[in-house]
């Protein structure tokens, strides 16, 4: 097996690779939640996939600068 190439390594670090996410409440135990109970859990996930998409934004953001950098 040969060693990858410089542009191969940095192909294979820039794939995306999603990660698998699971709802931690079963589906049948949220029949039995409340209303409140509900719309925590909701706000806890939403909040979670803010914070997850303003992560991924900062990376690319942060991408784009270096390569703009690379440009000089």
């Amino acid at each position: 097996m040969t060693k990858p190439t410089g542009a191969e390594e940095l192909s294979d670090v820039l794939q995306f690779r999603p990660r698998i996410w699971w709802d931690p409440v079963p589906w049948w135990f949220i029949s039995q939640l409340d209303k409140s109970a509900l719309t925590q859990i909701a706000t806890a996930q939403l909040e979670l996939q803010r914070e997850t998409l303003q992560a991924q934004v900062k990376a690319v953001e942060k991408t784009l600068s270096v390569l703009a950098k690379a440009r000089g």
